[in-house]
């Protein structure tokens, strides 16, 4: 059971891997790359390193840019230094939610914001006279890049400097109508579901946090690790379960065994099950399952007679009381000892 929903209690078994130098032994399975968002921000305050095999780092998503971005900007606050990635960061501004601009516009756009990122309080007034140029046939963005604008003008006040990260990011949805966009890239496919999985991640671990600047630095540099490539260095590795396949690793652990999230119900159930067998079977020496703490799933975990909940109504994943955790506990035992023994299985 993760010990909080502030400190799942990964940070500890990792110290411990990292100090016996098997930080390279293991391996974080999440059923979709969302999941992953709290283990990075927690890997990161604790100096440990740590690479997302799969998926590119996490502020360079748009989705994340955007919000630290916001973050940043009501903070008067940057803990980005580098000023190609702090301009990264400024972009996605105008493209979460998206304003539809074609490619040649983005790109011209991105070279105007490279001029401010050393004052981003002057990026309203260049995202004003940029809309002013743009042609004719393409007036109908003028007014979105203008609304962005004051959006971004309200943001970077000063009003909102006192404000915790998850009142800054309420107020950047509200303003920018984020969720209702979001919402509608959802209905368009898993890319869009994805996305506003990550943003939902990412506010639970801002409304953890109540002070502005530690988020921002902590933050800060994750928006530095550009490399698409891992660290040569002893490091922890994360990916999803599909990308497993065919990998095994003496340390596995399986994050996210929450009910409406693995088995995801918008997925037929028998594939989910494979799925999850496919991540248990990683594991070669251990095996760490991952779960909000539920008084029913440690009962039953205990005792192998325990009853489970009727139609598997408890926080828990119902593929670990599928799993009889009890009952193998007490079988592998027996293994190890040489022992036998007759059990019955549900």
């Amino acid at each position: 059971p993760e010990k909080s929903v502030s400190d799942s209690g990964l940070v500890p078994m990792a110290e411990r891997l990292q100090a016996t130098g098997r930080l390279t032994d293991a391996m974080m399975l999440v059923r979709s790359f969302s999941q992953s968002v709290r283990y990075e921000v927690e890997l990161l305050a604790a100096n440990i390193p740590f690479f997302v095999y799969g998926r590119v780092p996490l502020v360079a998503l748009d989705e994340i840019a955007a919000q630290v971005a916001a973050l940043s900007l009501a903070a008067g606050h940057w803990a980005i230094e580098e000023p190609e990635a702090r301009a990264a960061t400024m972009m996605a501004l105008l493209r979460i939610p998206s304003l539809y601009l074609n490619a040649e516009e983005q790109v011209a756009l991105a070279e105007v914001i490279e001029t401010v990122v050393d004052d981003p309080r002057l990026l309203p007034d260049v995202i004003r006279r940029f809309a002013l140029t743009l042609p004719n046939e393409r007036v109908r963005v003028v007014p979105e890049l203008i609304e962005r604008a004051r959006v971004i003008e309200t943001l970077s006040s000063g009003r909102l400097q006192k404000s915790t990260p998850d009142v800054v990011l309420g107020t950047y949805d509200a303003l920018t109508q984020l969720t209702a966009w979001l919402d509608r890239q959802t209905a368009l496919g898993n890319a869009g579901a994805e996305m506003g999985a990550n943003v939902k991640a990412f506010r639970q671990v801002a409304a953890k946090e109540s002070d502005l600047i530690t988020l921002i630095d902590r933050l800060g540099p994750m928006a530095g690790k550009k490399a698409a490539s891992p660290p040569e260095s002893p490091h922890f590795r994360i990916t999803s379960i599909h990308r497993s396949k065919g990998a095994e690793y003496p340390i596995v652990f399986v994050a996210g065994w929450a009910e409406g999230a693995f088995p995801l119900p918008s997925s037929p159930m028998e594939e989910e099950r494979r799925l999850a067998y496919v991540a248990v079977t990683r594991a070669m020496e251990h095996l760490v399952l991952m779960t909000p703490a539920c008084p029913a799933l440690a009962a039953v975990a205990k005792d192998p007679n325990a009853e489970s909940p009727d139609g598997f109504q408890s926080i828990a994943s119902r593929f670990l009381f599928e799993a009889e955790l009890a009952l193998s506990n007490r079988v592998g035992a027996m293994i190890a000892d040489n022992a036998e023994g007759t059990f019955s299985a549900r």
